[in-house]
């Protein structure tokens, strides 16, 4: 035993480190793909801020060939108004590789490389990154070099965005993905367990049949030489002198065991019979005051507490009556003193509590197994015949139960309707 609790505690620490290397593996997973969709997402933004570099390029080089031939005058105001945009950091006009016109909105800051040949450029600065554009404009046997400083803080926008919401991104993502497996996983265990149900109502079904072709077997058997039996002793019962005392209350004991023994092969035979249903409208109020009479015939001592929310339903009274009176019996043998019923509509079920307050069941999973009873004049047969009851007319029963805490059975019947028995 020892050993084999050493082994399930083995087990379960794989399973956990198993489970904490595939939690750091998956936020790792996630953390790099989202880490590399940002960097495509910078890439994209500069293919497109230089794109737009591109085309300011071209409008510059136009725009400076006409107004050069009006004068370079003209050509520089033009920069100084461009000089007004807030995107704009620092302007510079060369003329033959030579600084012709400069402004700058940072005191003596003047990133210009004469010798850079590229049009678009990014280049840091203590603003932050800057797109320097530039455009080359030949006129007049002279070199006319444009730079514009952009300040380019979109990039560094959305590198704060990424850096900062990266981590919380993939939290979020890891923690979808877990709630996501936690649903499957547990939609795969309703389906298991309700795949044993289903397996398990199976074999009891198998098992009863059995039980059932078994019994028709001995109540055959049995119920003919009880027959044989019976007329056989009423033949003797008139030799039996009614004078004597211990004569009269053996016989009479005999004639109850034989009633006894007939009254069980019913019973069994009952079990084999299909049940017919006969569905009508039920009042039912009419139909517990009925069955009021029927209890106080087993006992006037127990307290019936009644609550209907519903007033009528389409269901079959006949078997409504065996399975109330079962239910009866059996608060009746537990040592009840109080019963409530309360009839609700729930969906499309009509749904029946019946709780006494008895001795409670002992053992809630075996009281719709057949035979098994706590009482030993009981023939552990009348749940059994509330179950069959209760699938016939297409709906399910459950009972809660506990040591001294009385019974609660739920009914569910789905009204109008009839299941496979």
């Amino acid at each position: 035993m020892k050993r084999g609790a050493e082994e399930e505690v083995a087990r379960n620490k794989k399973y956990v480190f198993a489970l904490f290397f595939f939690f750091f593996l998956m936020i790792t997973i996630i953390y790099m793909f989202n880490k590399k969709s940002g960097i495509l997402i910078e890439n994209s933004i500069k293919s497109l801020a230089f794109s737009e570099g591109q085309t300011i390029s071209e409008v510059m080089k136009t725009a400076g060939l006409y107004l050069l031939k009006n004068g370079e005058e003209k050509f520089i105001n033009f920069l100084s108004k461009e000089f007004n945009n807030k995107k704009v950091v620092y302007l510079a006009l060369l003329k033959n590789r030579e600084l012709f016109y400069a402004d700058s909105k940072f005191e003596g800051y003047l990133p210009i490389d004469k010798n850079n040949t590229k049009n678009l450029r990014i280049i840091d600065s203590p603003s932050g990154k800057i797109m320097e554009v530039g455009t080359d404009i030949e006129f007049n046997n002279s070199l006319y070099q444009v730079k514009i400083g952009y300040l380019f803080d979109s990039l560094s926008v959305v590198r704060k965005i990424r850096n900062r919401n990266i981590l919380t991104i993939t939290l979020i993502q890891v923690l979808i993905i877990l709630i996501m497996l936690y649903l499957i996983f547990k939609f795969n265990a309703i389906l298991r367990n309700k795949e044993v149900e289903i397996q398990k109502e199976k074999d009891e079904k198998e098992r009863f049949h059995e039980l059932l072709v078994l019994m028709a077997g001995i109540n055959h058997e049995i119920k003919n030489p009880l027959n044989s039996l019976y007329l056989s002793f009423q033949v003797l019962d008139n030799f039996i002198d009614k004078k004597s005392e211990e004569a009269v209350f053996y016989t009479n004991s005999l004639k109850k065991e034989i009633k006894r023994i007939a009254d069980i092969l019913d019973k069994y035979g009952n079990l084999n019979k299909k049940i017919s249903i006969n569905q009508e409208n039920i009042d039912l109020e009419s139909f517990f005051n009925e069955m009021e009479i029927i209890f106080k015939g087993i006992s006037e001592k127990i307290k019936i507490n009644m609550k209907l929310s519903i007033k009528k339903i389409i269901s079959d009274p006949n078997l409504l009556k065996q399975i109330f009176l079962n239910l009866y019996k059996n608060s009746f043998e537990a040592g009840a003193d109080e019963i409530k019923i309360q009839v609700l509509k729930e969906r499309d079920y009509i749904k029946i509590i019946y709780e006494d307050n008895g001795e409670g069941i002992k053992e809630p999973d075996k009281i719709f197994v057949p035979f098994y009873s706590t009482k030993s004049q009981n023939s552990g047969l009348g749940m059994v015949m509330v179950k069959r009851i209760i699938n016939a007319l297409g709906g399910e029963i459950r009972v809660e139960a506990g040591n001294s805490k009385g019974a609660r059975f739920i009914l569910l019947l789905k009204e109008g309707k009839s299941g496979r028995i």
